[in-house]
Formats: C-alpha cells, sequence, structure tokens
C-alpha cells in the first residue's frame, strides 16, 4: 500500500494503495463498516464507481469508501509483511527495501486518511475484502514460519514481486473507474511510487540478492 501529494503516504494504493499493509492500516479500513458513507460533505450520497479489482479479480460496483478500504488493506499488508522481513531478512538490500516499504506504506495510509476525513468518507470493506484478508494471513503465516536466511529472504521477495503486480492492477483499474476527482488524483500520484516498488522488487528477484548477505 509514499501515495504522493496528499498521499505521501499508501495504498495500498493505495492508494492503492494500495494501492490497500500494518495493523494500524487495516483497523482503520475497517473500524467503521457499517456507519453512513459520503464521498463530499456537498453531494450528501456517495458516488459509485464500477471497477472490476479485488483478489478473485471479480467485477464489483466499488464506492470510494469500498476502494479506500481497499487501498488501506493493501497499505496494512505491506507493512505487516516489512516488519517481519525488517527482523529476519539477511541480506542488506533486502533488508532496505523491508524498510522503505514499511515508510512509503505508512506514509501513503496517512494520506489516504487525511482524504477520508476531509471528504468525510468512512472506509467500508467490500465483500473482496475477506479474501484479502485471508490472502495476507496465509502470507504472513508461510514468512513467520520460513527459516532465517535466503530461503525467507526469497520467499519475501517473491512475494513483494506479486503483491505489488497486483497492487498496480487494482490502483490502475480505480483509477479508471472512480468519479471522485479527489480520490482519483491520490491513486494516480500513488501509481508511480508503485510502479518503482515493483520494479525494485523484480530487480531484487532477477539479481537472486535474496540468495546474497
Amino acid at each position: 500500500m509514499r501515495l504522493v501529494g496528499r498521499f505521501s503516504t499508501a495504498f495500498l494504493v493505495g492508494a492503492t494503495a494500495a494501492l490497500g499493509a500494518c495493523a494500524r492500516g487495516d483497523t482503520r479500513a475497517d473500524s467503521a463498516a457499517s456507519a453512513p458513507v459520503t464521498t463530499d460533505s456537498s453531494a450528501g450520497a456517495a458516488v459509485r464507481d464500477s471497477a472490476q479489482t479485488g483478489a478473485n479479480g471479480a467485477s464489483a460496483n466499488l464506492t470510494p469508501a469500498n476502494m479506500t478500504s481497499l487501498i488501506g488493506l493493501t497499505n496494512a499488508s505491506e507493512i505487516g509483511q516489512a516488519k517481519i522481513a525488517e527482523g529476519k531478512a539477511t541480506n542488506r538490500d533486502v533488508k532496505a527495501f523491508a524498510r522503505l516499504m514499511i515508510s512509503d506504506h505508512e506514509a501513503m495510509q496517512k494520506s489516504l486518511d487525511s482524504l477520508a476525513k476531509a471528504k468525510s468518507l468512512t472506509p467500508t470493506p467490500p465483500q473482496q475484502a475477506d479474501q484479502l484478508r485471508q490472502s495476507d494471513s496465509q502470507t504472513l503465516a508461510s514468512l513467520n514460519a520460513a527459516a532465517q536466511g535466503p530461503a525467507f529472504d526469497k520467499a519475501y521477495v517473491d512475494a513483494q514481486v506479486a503483491a505489488h503486480q497486483k497492487a498496480l492492477n487494482d490502483l490502475q483499474t480505480m483509477a479508471g473507474a472512480t468519479s471522485d476527482q479527489d480520490l482519483r488524483a491520490l491513486i494516480q500520484q500513488a501509481i508511480p511510487k508503485v510502479q518503482a516498488h515493483l520494479d525494485r522488487a523484480q530487480q531484487l528477484q532477477s539479481a537472486g540478492a535474496a540468495g546474497k548477505p
């Protein structure tokens, strides 16, 4: 999950996202799922946006509140995995990458929270959120169980390549689908940051950095 500018620093996407993290971001994304949602205090109603996104790639009508939740979940997943890697990674480049993920995705979430507050927008998990949580839980369990050393470093880098490929796709889809101009701007600013994360993860993967100290 910095979603740049106001987002810097994010989602995911959150951004995607986020672009969807740390446990703190996950809690914020889901804590008030049943509360009323507005995307603009003057609008009086949520804008419903159609986007193809989520863990299963299923088509769903997503409101800006849904998108904000998914980007928050992505940020939380990225931060959670990176915190494990920060302690267990043995390759210095992999460890540095993990620290970058914590810094950038915490900043992304902060910007996402600021936007949500400014727009009186309550992040509301859509149906896909359960699958995202399940997938993240499985990845965290796998990383926690992996022995420290090259095997762990490779597992983390491989997971990051897959996670950022998905996050980038989701953010691009959301940016093209949402009619909320502020959310779209935040996501569009986040996309280059997520792309940079993906590029770096792929470099580590290609270089076999996980097998080196």
